[in-house]
C-alpha cells in the first residue's frame, strides 16, 4: 500500500525468539538437575527453539516468495500486453475500464465550441510535444494513457479543460479515434469497395493512416498546376474524406 512502509521479518528475528522461548522451557525442565541440569537444559532449548523458529520463518517467507511471484506474474502479462500493443478486447476489463474513465477512453465528439480555437491548441501542444500534426486538420496525440491520468484538452483555450485524452489517439476537428477500440468487419468491407485496404486496428490507427494519405493529396494538390491532375487529386481528397465520415460513424455506432 502506498505510503505505509512494514519492516520486513527476518531469519534473526525468528530464530532468536525461537532460541529464548526454548531457552527458558529447557531451563524450566532441566532444574530437576541442580545448577548443570538447568545450564544443559537451557542450552538444549535454545537450539531445539532456534531450530523450530528456523523452519517456521523458512516455511513464512517461502509462502511469502510464493504470492510475490504469482504477483509480478500478473505484472508482467499486464505490461507485456502494453508492449505488444494488445487491445482491451475482453469485455468484462474494458466495462471496468469504462466504469472508471466514463466515456473517455472509446473516443467521440468534443462540444461544437471547441472548433473555433482547436488548430491554436493542436499547434501549441505540437510544439510542446504533446501532438504531432498529420494534416492541415488531424493530429495524433502523445503523452500519458488514461491510467496515468492522461492529457487534459483545453481545447477553446479558457483554462478550463473540457476532456481527457490519451497519447496515440488522433483527433480530426472537434473528433477523436479511439485507441483501443477495434474496427468493424463492415468498414473493413466498405474500405475496401473504395479501394482501400486495412486489416484489424484500432480507429486511432487507421484514422492515422487516413491522415497522412490526406496530408499526401492535399500536398499534391498545392504543387499541381494541371487541370486533370487538380481533379485526380480532388477526387481522392474526397473520398478519403468521406471514409474518415464512415470511420468515425463505425466507431460511434459500435460502441
Amino acid at each position: 500500500m502506498k505510503g505505509q512502509y512494514r519492516r520486513k521479518k527476518s531469519y534473526g528475528g525468528s530464530i532468536a525468539s525461537g532460541a529464548a522461548s526454548g531457552a527458558a522451557t529447557g531451563a524450566s525442565i532441566g532444574s530437576a538437575i541442580p545448577v548443570v541440569g538447568t545450564a544443559i537444559g537451557a542450552i538444549g532449548g535454545a537450539i531445539i527453539g532456534g531450530t523450530v523458529g528456523y523452519f517456521k520463518e523458512r516455511k513464512r517467507k517461502k509462502e511469502e516468495e510464493k504470492l510475490n511471484k504469482a504477483k509480478q506474474k500478473v505484472l508482467n502479462q499486464y505490461e507485456a500486453s502494453l508492449e505488444q500493443n494488445d487491445y482491451l478486447t475482453d469485455q468484462m476489463y474494458l466495462e471496468t475500464y469504462n466504469n472508471m474513465y466514463n466515456e473517455k477512453a472509446l473516443g467521440g465528439e468534443l462540444p461544437s465550441g471547441t472548433m473555433e480555437n482547436i488548430h491554436s491548441f493542436l499547434q501549441a501542444a505540437q510544439k510542446n510535444g504533446g501532438s504531432q500534426m498529420l494534416n492541415s486538420s488531424m493530429a495524433k496525440f502523445k503523452g500519458a494513457a488514461h491510467e496515468q491520468n492522461g492529457i487534459e484538452m483545453d481545447a477553446n483555450l479558457d483554462g478550463i479543460p473540457e476532456t481527457e485524452v490519451e497519447g496515440d489517439e488522433v483527433i480530426q476537428d472537434t473528433r477523436i479515434y479511439s485507441k483501443r477500440l477495434k474496427i468493424t468487419d463492415n468498414f473493413i468491407d466498405t474500405a475496401k469497395k473504395e479501394g482501400f485496404s486495412f486489416k484489424k486496428g484500432s480507429y486511432a490507427e487507421i484514422a492515422e493512416k487516413l491522415g497522412r494519405k490526406k496530408e499526401k493529396y492535399e500536398l499534391k494538390l498545392q504543387e499541381q498546376v494541371d487541370e486533370a491532375a487538380i481533379n485526380t487529386g480532388e477526387i481522392m481528397l474526397e473520398r478519403v474524406n468521406n471514409l474518415l465520415n464512415i470511420l468515425f460513424l463505425d466507431q460511434e455506432t459500435s460502441k
